[in-house]
C-alpha cells in the first residue's frame, strides 16, 4: 500500500521524510492510473455524440454493465457532445443524471467529450459503494443554467424587495426549478471582476417571492436581516440569484479511492466535488470555471468532504466563481445519549437538525482520540481515547473519564469530535479565486495546504475553525500551511465588521454556538505557517486564537517580512516566530 508521511505538521509528500518524531502514515497516494482487461464502448449501448438525442439512458446502461463486470473495466466514449435529460427528482430520489454503484476497479473515460445537462436541478454523476474508480476527461455544462443574473433597477427597503432586470439569455427567476429549490439566495457581484462579490456587500440574502413586472424585469423579495444592510444596495448593482439544489457535480458516498481527473464544469445546481463517508477522494487537474460572459460559476462548494476518515487530495485544480466556501473538510459530531459510567457512554451521531443518527461500522475504531466540546463556551471539556466500540449497542469505552458532560440529542449539549476524521488531506498547487466566503475551510488534522493561489475571496482565504451551530468540526492538529499566495481576500461586510485585531486572511480559532470565538482554551495544536505571501489585505494577515504550539516562519506581507507585529494572537500558548 503506497502512503505518504506527515512529520509533526511537516508533510514531505511522495519522496521521503524529514527526520522527526511522531511519524505516522495516514493515506494511500491518489489513484491516478488503473490497468484494465476489458474495454466497453459507450456507443455499443446507444450513446452517440452529436445526434441531438438524449443519451442519459444509454450511458446509464453502460454504467450498469461496468458495475456488473467481474474484471477491471474501462468505459470509453467517442468524443463529441452528449445530451443528458430526465425529469426532476421526486422526494427521496437520488438527484443525479448518472449513477455508478457497487462497482470496483473501473475507469470511465469521456475522452474530452462535452456533456450538456438540460435539467438544471439535477447533479451530474453519483458514485456509491464503489472502490478504485477513475472518472476523467469531460466538459460538463447546463442549459438552462441553475442560476440567473441581472441588474438592480430599483430598491424598496420598506417592502424588502428589489427590482432586477434579467440579462438576455439567462433564465427567469420565476421558473419552477427556482421555486422548488431547497435554497434560493442572491448576492451582489463586483462590477468588473466575474465571480467576485461586491466590496463591502453582505455575502448573500435569501430570496422570497418573485413577481414578473414586465419583460425581463422582476420584483424579488429578500430576507434582509438588518436595516443597515439596505444602504449597501445600489441601483445598477450586478445581482445573481441561484436555485441551489442537492444535485452535485461528482458525488461519492460510502466509497474508497475515487478519482476525478481532468474534468471541467461551468455550472452546478449544488456542490462540485462532494464526498460523504468516503476514504481517499482525489480531485486532480479539474476545473470549475465561470463560463465566458457569465458573472458566477456553480451554486455551492467546490470541494465538500463530510465525515471521511481519510481526507481528500486536491491538486492542480482551478476553482473560480464558487457560490459558497471553496474547499471544505469537516465531520459531524456525536452526542452523549446516556452516560453509563464515568468511562462508558451511549452515543449517536448528531445531525444538523438535532436528530440522532446511527453510527456505522468503522466510524469509530479503538485508539481514536475524542474531544468533548461545550458548544456554549467553545472550550474543550476534556480529551479521551476509545478503548472499545460496540456498533450494535452504540456505546464507547474511554481510557479516561471526562467531567462536565451534558447528555442530550441537541447541538447545545456536549458535542463529541473524533480527531481521526479527515486525516491525511492534501491541498496542493490549486488556484482558488473570485468566490464567495472562504477559500479553504478546514476542520481536519495531519495534512498539508501548499502552493495554492487564493485571491478575490470575500472572507478568509484560509480558516481553521469549528462551527457548533451547524454542527461542524473537529479541531485541527498537525497541519502545515506553506508556500501559498493570498491576495485581495477579505472584503465582504461580514469580514470587515471585525476590527483589525479580531480577524485575519488566515485564521485559526474555536467558535461558540453563538458564532463568537471562545474566550479561553487551546482547541487546535501544532500549526505550522511558513513561506506564505500575503498582499492587498484590508485586515490582519494572520489571526491565531485557541491554539497550542504554532510556528510562523518566512512569511511576507506586501513583500516585507511578516513578524509578531503583524500577527494577532489571543488565547494561545507556544506561538513562535522563526
Amino acid at each position: 500500500m503506497k502512503k505518504f508521511v506527515i512529520c509533526l505538521g511537516l508533510l514531505t509528500g511522495i519522496s521521503g521524510c524529514v527526520a522527526s518524531e511522531n511519524l505516522s502514515a495516514y493515506r494511500e497516494l491518489p489513484l491516478r492510473e488503473l490497468t484494465t482487461s476489458l474495454t466497453l464502448q459507450a456507443s455499443d449501448f446507444g450513446a452517440v455524440p452529436g445526434d441531438g438525442q438524449n443519451d442519459r439512458e444509454a450511458i446509464q446502461r453502460a454504467l450498469k454493465e461496468v458495475a456488473s463486470s467481474a474484471e477491471p473495466t474501462r468505459l470509453v466514449f467517442e468524443p463529441g457532445r452528449y445530451r443528458l435529460d430526465m425529469p426532476s427528482a421526486k422526494k427521496g430520489e437520488r438527484n443525479f443524471m448518472l449513477i455508478l454503484e457497487n462497482a470496483s476497479n473501473a475507469v470511465v473515460d469521456f475522452q474530452g467529450s462535452e456533456l450538456l445537462i438540460q435539467n438544471p436541478s439535477r447533479g451530474f454523476f453519483r458514485i456509491e459503494k464503489c472502490e478504485n474508480i477513475i472518472l476523467k476527461n469531460a466538459v460538463v455544462d447546463y442549459d438552462p443554467a441553475p442560476h440567473t443574473e441581472g441588474i438592480i433597477r430599483a430598491i424598496d427597503p420598506q417592502n424588502s424587495s428589489i427590482d432586477v432586470e434579467i440579462r438576455d439569455g439567462f433564465p427567469a427567476p420565476d421558473q419552477g426549478y427556482f421555486d422548488a429549490a431547497p435554497h434560493r439566495w442572491g448576492c451582489q457581484m463586483d462590477p468588473e471582476v466575474p465571480g467576485r462579490l461586491k466590496q463591502g456587500a453582505v455575502n448573500f440574502h435569501f430570496m422570497k417571492e418573485v413577481e414578473r413586472l414586465e419583460g425581463n424585469l422582476f420584483r424579488v423579495g429578500l430576507t434582509v436581516s438588518e436595516a443597515s444592510y439596505w444602504p449597501l444596495f445600489e441601483v445598477g448593482d450586478r445581482f445573481c440569484m441561484l436555485a441551489r439544489n442537492s444535485g452535485s457535480f461528482v458525488q461519492a458516498r460510502h466509497c474508497r479511492q475515487i478519482t476525478a481527473m481532468n474534468l471541467t464544469s461551468y455550472n452546478t445546481p449544488g456542490g462540485h466535488y462532494v464526498s460523504v463517508m468516503t476514504e481517499a477522494y482525489n480531485i486532480l487537474g479539474c476545473k470549475a470555471l465561470i463560463k465566458p460572459g457569465f458573472w458566477k460559476g456553480g451554486n455551492a462548494d467546490a470541494v465538500h468532504c463530510q465525515s471521511n476518515r481519510t481526507g481528500p487530495w486536491v491538486e492542480d485544480c482551478v476553482f473560480e466563481g464558487i457560490s459558497d466556501d471553496s474547499l471544505v473538510i469537516y465531520a459531524r459530531p456525536f452526542s452523549v445519549v446516556e452516560q453509563l459510567s464515568p468511562t462508558k457512554l451511549k452515543i449517536s451521531r448528531l445531525s444538523n437538525q438535532n436528530k440522532a443518527m446511527p453510527l456505522y461500522e468503522g466510524e469509530l475504531v479503538v485508539g481514536d482520540v475524542l474531544d468533548f466540546l461545550n458548544p456554549e463556551t467553545g472550550i474543550v471539556l476534556g480529551t479521551a481515547g476509545v478503548t472499545e466500540y460496540d456498533v450494535v449497542a452504540q456505546t464507547i469505552d474511554l481510557d479516561a473519564p471526562v467531567r462536565g458532560l451534558s447528555p442530550g440529542i441537541d447541538k447545545q449539549k456536549t458535542q463529541i469530535w473524533n480527531r481521526a476524521m479527515g486525516k491525511g488531506f492534501v491541498m496542493r498547487n490549486n488556484i482558488v479565486r473570485n468566490s464567495r466566503r472562504y477559500g479553504i475551510y478546514l476542520k481536519a488534522s495531519n495534512g498539508l495546504i501548499e502552493g495554492n493561489i487564493l485571491e478575490g475571496l470575500s472572507s478568509c482565504a484560509i480558516t481553521l475553525h469549528n462551527e457548533p451551530r451547524a454542527p461542524n468540526g473537529p479541531f485541527c492538529h498537525d497541519v502545515t500551511i506553506r508556500n501559498n499566495t493570498i491576495h485581495e481576500c477579505g472584503f465582504e461586510e461580514g469580514f470587515l465588521k471585525y476590527g483589525s485585531d479580531e480577524i485575519g486572511a488566515l485564521r485559526v480559532t474555536s467558535r461558540r454556538f453563538d458564532f463568537n470565538d471562545a474566550e479561553s482554551g487551546t482547541a487546535h495544536s501544532n500549526i505550522r505557517i511558513e513561506n506564505n505571501r500575503f498582499s492587498g489585505l484590508q485586515r490582519s494577515p494572520v489571526f491565531l486564537s485557541n491554539v497550542e504550539a504554532a510556528v510562523l516562519s518566512g512569511n511576507t506581507l506586501d513583500g516585507a517580512p511578516l513578524d509578531a507585529g503583524n500577527v494577532i494572537v489571543k488565547s494561545s500558548v507556544g506561538v513562535e516566530f522563526e
